[in-house]
């Protein structure tokens, strides 16, 4: 069972990367899994794995997708309206340099740029 739910999880999160999702997709998800699971008490005991292994497959999908919603990757950042644009910012340097061969990188955390509040973590390369 824990190789379906596994299996399941990997697949979520490759779907969720490629497909845009949201909170309905879930819930139908959600929703079949939970029928998958009554439907095993309906089958003849030789069935009843195979639907059991499905069930957990589905609930690694769900599991999956959902850590794909909630990642960061589908959260817009306070500086896209300034893409491409010339910026003054405020900020302080969070971590310590990192020093390499051909270049310096920073991360500054900004609390304003160009005058307006903002709260994110940029990385400096210089």
């Amino acid at each position: 069972m824990l190789l379906a739910v596994a299996s399941g999880f990997i697949i979520g999160i490759a779907i969720g990367s490629f497909v845009s999702l949201n909170i309905w997709v879930f819930i139908a998800l959600l929703v079949l899994t939970g029928i998958v699971f009554v439907y095993k008490y309906f089958v003849e005991e030789k069935d009843k794995k195979i639907i059991l292994v499905i069930a957990f497959l589905l609930l690694g999908i769900v599991g999956g997708m959902g850590r794909m919603y909630f990642s960061d990757l589908n959260q817009t950042s306070e500086l896209d309206s300034f893409a491409n644009k010339k910026i003054i910012g405020v900020g302080v340097i969070v971590a310590e340099p990192d020093v390499r061969e051909t270049n310096t990188k920073l991360t500054v955390k900004l609390s304003e740029a160009n005058g307006n509040l903002v709260n994110e973590k940029i990385l400096f390369i210089k």
